[in-house]
This record gives structure tokens, sequence and C-alpha cells, in this order.
């Protein structure tokens, strides 16, 4: 395997329901499970996934990003995945039946179902391992890790609802909730903003512990840490509110997800758009400076503010314009 084939890049693909599946997975665990997708290839004995982790691409692909991989490394990630290979009893990945069905109709694979004794099973849930065989070769430069049946369609020939991301950004993070937080973030990175449940949120991240169910807990201990450990270290930048509802209680949360890329190429241009708008709303007999707009833009709950400048830039310049700001403005307000 060479190094050239990934433009210094390993990396990890998953199907989005693997994402967002209930997992038991440690903080070594899950970073040993996304270095094994990452070097994912081939189906043995046709319904297991195989992945050859070569020591010496790992080394010169990650060492340049501060990711040292050396005999410490090597001998921690046999162990963790010898480990996963004997936990295999504590049901690491629990998927729901149907859901798991639909995908491998979506995305071509109606013959898994019968190689997977699925076919007379309609609902319920699988409760599987990830790894069945670990294999380090005589010189001990290279891993070989085998699937369980259940995970090898959901990381080998993705064509829909998959998630991509560089393997170097799982290895950064530190943080015990990082990892999961950022696969589900990364997941969700095209919708801009999105909203979840503070329970299947818990859920996603592992964090099931009964003291996070109190909202300032989680918040403090979880949350707020792996989202500033994101920010910090990897290819996006995130931010989230809180909703309350039920007197008060916590329920759901809504996260804003750029690529650092894009948003810095947007920031630069934001302050030509807003004159742009200014403009066009004087043109219409409104007065309003750019820090007021840039004030209720901000301020925005129910309309996107991004959906807003694309809505208003495609209007007509002059009193059009003016009208469509003015209706978002009313549509912000009324119910």
């Amino acid at each position: 395997m060479e190094v050239g084939k990934y433009r210094r890049r390993l990396l990890v693909k998953k199907a989005n329901d693997l994402i967002e599946a209930r997992a038991y997975l440690s903080m070594p665990e899950r970073r040993a499970f996304a270095v094994s997708v990452a070097f994912v290839k081939r189906v043995v004995d046709n319904v297991y996934g195989e992945a050859e982790i070569d020591f010496e691409v790992l080394q010169r692909v990650l060492e340049p990003e501060g990711l040292k991989v050396d005999k410490y490394f090597k001998k921690r990630l046999k162990e963790v995945l010898k480990g996963l290979k004997e936990k295999r009893e504590l049901a690491l990945i629990e998927l729901p039946l149907k859901r798991y069905k639909e995908w491998l109709l979506e995305n071509n694979k109606r013959d898994w179902i019968e190689k997977l004794g699925l076919t007379s099973l309609n609902d319920g849930v699988i409760y599987a391992s990830i790894i069945e065989d670990v294999v380090v070769s005589d010189d001990k430069s290279k891993v070989f890790v085998r699937f369980n049946r259940f995970i090898t369609p959901l990381i080998l020939d993705l064509k829909k609802r998959y998630t991509l991301y560089e393997l170097k950004y799982i290895l950064l993070l530190k943080n015990q909730y990082a990892p999961a937080l950022y696969e589900f973030l990364k997941k969700n990175e095209n919708l801009g903003d999105f909203k979840i449940s503070v329970e299947k949120l818990r859920n996603i991240l592992g964090a099931t512990a009964k003291s996070y169910s109190i909202w300032t807990r989680f918040n403090e201990k979880v949350l707020e840490p792996a989202v500033k450990e994101i920010n910090e270290k990897t290819d996006i930048a995130v931010s989230y509110k809180p909703i309350r509802r039920n007197h008060g209680k916590v329920t759901e949360v809504v996260f804003k997800v750029y690529a650092k890329g894009n948003l810095s190429k947007h920031l630069r241009e934001l302050p030509a758009i807003l004159e742009t708008l200014i403009h066009s709303f004087r043109q219409g007999g409104e007065e309003i400076t750019k820090e007021e707009f840039a004030k209720v833009l901000l301020s925005l709950r129910r309309v996107n503010p991004a959906t807003v400048l694309w809505f208003l830039l495609h209007y007509p310049e002059g009193e059009t314009r003016l009208f469509a700001w003015q209706h978002i403005r009313w549509v912000e307000e009324n119910t």
C-alpha cells in the first residue's frame, strides 16, 4: 500500500446509521475503530470486511501532523483491537433492525439481507460486536483486522447516507466524548444548523450516566469541553444553543456547523454583501446602518441567517428586496 495513494490523507468512511448508533466504546476503542476503517479494503469469506493496517503508511501520513506512530502507539493500538475482539459479548454497537435493512436496500445491498439471515425479520435490534479477529504479521509491521459481518456493509462500498472525514482529526482529539461528537457533527455539516434531542445526543456520545440527565452537568462535563476541542483541533467550527421546553427544561440542542475553510472565505465576503443589501434597503426607502442590520440578522431564531442572506440577494434590488426583508422579520415575530 503506497502513501501516495492517499495524497497524505487517510480517510474514514462510515454509514450515517453507524455514526448515529448507540455505541458502548471507550475513547481508545473509538480511535482504534476509526484507524481500522481507514484501512479497510476488501471482503473475505463473503461477509467479513478486512483492514490491513500498515504502520509505515500510518507513520508517514500522521507524523507530519504531529501524531507520533512510535512503538507505544503500535502496542496500544494492537492491545485495544484485541480488547475489542474479547469484549464482543458486551454488544458494542446497537442497530435498529428496520432502519438497518432500509439502509441496505438504499445502498443496493439487498444480497446482504440474505447473507446476514435477516430475510424473515422486520423489527427489533441488532447487537453487534465490531471485530471478529485480529492478526499481527511476523515482523509486526502490519495488523489485519476482520470486522463483524453486520458492520462490514456499513464501512465498505458505500453509495448513500455516509460520512467521510480525515482520520487525523479523530486522533488529535483527547476529550472522551469529542470523537463521537465530531463524527456526528461531520455527518450533519452540510445542513449548516440542525436540532437534536438531548436524550438522543447523550446516547450517541455514550454519556448515559444518570448524572448527565441534568442539563447543566451534561453541558459542563460533556458538551462544552468536547465542542471547545473540536473547534480548536479539527476542520469544522461549531456553536450550539439549548432549547428549553416543559417548564424551562432543556430537551433539545441546536447546532451550527461550518467547514472552517468555507467559513473564513464567507467572513471575508460578508462586509461587501452587507453593504450591497444596505444600499438596496436605502433605495427602497428604509434607512438602516450595516451594524443595525447585522444585529437583527444575528438575532434571528426562527429563520436561518444564512438562508436570509441567500434569499435577499436573489431578490431584485430596491423596494422589492426591502419588502422581502420586512416579510422575513414578520415571520420571525409571528407564529
